[in-house]
């Protein structure tokens, strides 16, 4: 009996301890995944390009995230290092900033549409020249939310060739 009661407490207290136990908070990383491999993404930038010319009240952008070991100029609008990114020209209705919501892959520069898309892994930047990988997004979308000044941009895609690439940041942006 004394067994019984023993093991009666045991269950009692581990099922106390499971219902008390929370979930940790999982932490999405920023990063590119493209066939199954991870790249690191730390930094985001953000080019006001104006009105589009052929259509007023849209306003087109360059977002650009990259890795850690990239470096930008913004005064001379220079790149160095070796390092990841993705490259969006993305067309909105504000004047002042990229607008939240969910951008889609078209070629007709209309408003929630990005017709640029660019993944980029262990490139180069100081020359330019492509060392490894790079690809141009065919279809997907960028989802956008804004917090005060952080952004988080998600992207589902697929690139040339038709393997799927996603990605996912979250932080600040440069702009210039």
């Amino acid at each position: 009996m004394k067994n019984v009661f023993k093991l009666m407490m045991v269950l009692m207290l581990l099922s106390v301890a499971l219902v008390s136990c929370t979930k940790d908070s999982v932490t999405k990383k920023s990063e590119i995944v493209y066939n199954s491999t991870s790249y690191e993404l730390s930094k985001g930038y953000l080019e006001s390009d104006g009105q589009t010319s052929s259509t007023s009240g849209i306003y087109y952008y360059v977002l650009m995230l990259t890795s850690k070991n990239v470096t930008v100029d913004i005064a001379n609008l220079q790149f160095g290092g070796t390092g990841n990114g993705l490259i969006f020209e993305l067309f909105t209705s504000s004047s002042t900033d990229i607008s939240d919501g969910t951008y889609n892959f078209e070629s007709t520069n209309a408003i929630n549409t990005f017709d640029l898309g660019l993944v980029i892994m262990d490139y180069d930047w100081t020359t330019l020249k492509k060392s490894a990988i790079g690809a141009r997004i065919t279809s997907g979308t960028v989802k956008v939310a804004k917090s005060g000044t952080n952004y988080e941009v998600t992207l589902d895609a697929t690139v040339t060739g038709g393997s799927k690439v996603t990605a996912y940041y979250n932080g600040t942006l440069v702009k210039y």
